[in-house]
C-alpha cells in the first residue's frame, strides 16, 4: 500500500499492523526517520518502506500499489490527483480524504 503525504506514518504503520506491505511517502525530509521510529515501535519496521520521492515520481517510476491513500489537504488531492490514480495497480483502490475534514460542517 501507498501512504501519500505520510506525515508520521500512521496510514502505513496501521495497514502493516494488518499485515501489509506499506510504502509511506511525503516531501517533508523529516518524515522517513520520524515513520521509521514509529514503525520500530510498532514493531512493523520491516514492513515499512519510507521515501520523499513526490507521488509524481513514484507514478513517472511505473510504481503501482494495491491500496493508495491519502489524508492531505483538499488542494493538494485536487493536484495530486492524476499521480495518485496512476500508482493504484489494476483492480486496485484509492482513499483519498481532506486532512481536516468535519463531517458536520
Amino acid at each position: 500500500m501507498l501512504d501519500a503525504g505520510c506525515g508520521s506514518g500512521v496510514l502505513a504503520i496501521g495497514a502493516a499492523t494488518l499485515g501489509a506491505s506499506a510504502t509511506a511517502t511525503d516531501i517533508d525530509p523529516a518524515s522517513p526517520q520520524v515513520v521509521a521510529d514509529n514503525a520500530e515501535r510498532n514493531g512493523v519496521a520491516d514492513a515499512v518502506r519510507t521515501t520523499t520521492d513526490p507521488v509524481a515520481a513514484l507514478a513517472a517510476q511505473g510504481r503501482s500499489y494495491d491500496v493508495v491513500a491519502a489524508n492531505l489537504l483538499a488542494p493538494v488531492i485536487v493536484e495530486l490527483g492524476a499521480d495518485l490514480v496512476r500508482c493504484v495497480a489494476p483492480g486496485g483502490a484509492l482513499g483519498a480524504r481532506p486532512a481536516g475534514h468535519d463531517e458536520r460542517a
